[in-house]
This record gives structure tokens, C-alpha cells and sequence, in this order.
């Protein structure tokens, strides 16, 4: 799940260990937000800064989408189990951040 990304320590010119970097898949935050107030909570967090990339594959997954690949894997005695779940798609923005 990892393409070409941005290289925050140059992008921001920090030397090595000046940051902490956490990457999340889609670069949402709301998916991200736990591990950031753990990492809040244990090292106190004075700056925050959120990058997203252009061209994200993750926007163009549906909810529907997302769940009918996670049955493609998983028993059938499972699927009930896997309407339930609500995966937080990216799509629907209608727009791709530009940097």
C-alpha cells in the first residue's frame, strides 16, 4: 500500500529525529486520531502538520466497494458480520487536494 510519497524531513528540511512521522492509509485523519492523541499523550505534541497527496487511490473506494472486497475473502458465515461495518470510505469529496 505504499507508492511514491512525499519525504517529510526534506519536505520541511528536519534534521533526522527533530519529527515524528505516522502515516495512515488515505492520509485521513479520522482514522489517524487515535494514534495521534496516544502519541499526544506520551510525547506532547506541539506541532501537528496533516499531508495529503494528489491522486490518492483511496478516494475512489466506496463503502459498498470496500465491503464487497472484504467478502470476497471471507466466509460467507461472515457477511452479516461485514454489512455491519462502517469503513470510513474517502470518497464523495469531489475534489483531489493539490499541493
Amino acid at each position: 500500500m505504499h507508492g511514491p510519497s512525499l519525504r517529510p524531513r526534506k519536505f520541511f528540511n528536519l534534521a533526522v529525529g527533530e519529527a515524528t512521522v505516522f502515516r495512515n492509509g488515505g492520509g485521513n485523519v479520522r482514522h489517524a486520531l487515535r494514534d495521534i492523541n496516544i502519541v499526544d499523550h506520551f510525547f506532547g505534541l506541539e506541532e501537528l502538520a496533516i499531508i495529503h497527496h494528489t491522486d490518492c487511490g483511496t478516494l475512489v473506494f466506496t463503502e459498498e466497494q470496500m465491503r464487497s472486497g472484504l467478502k470476497s475473502r471471507v466466509d460467507k458465515t461472515h457477511w452479516d458480520e461485514v454489512d455491519k461495518v462502517v469503513f470510513g470510505a474517502n470518497s464523495g469529496y469531489g475534489h483531489q487536494p493539490r499541493l
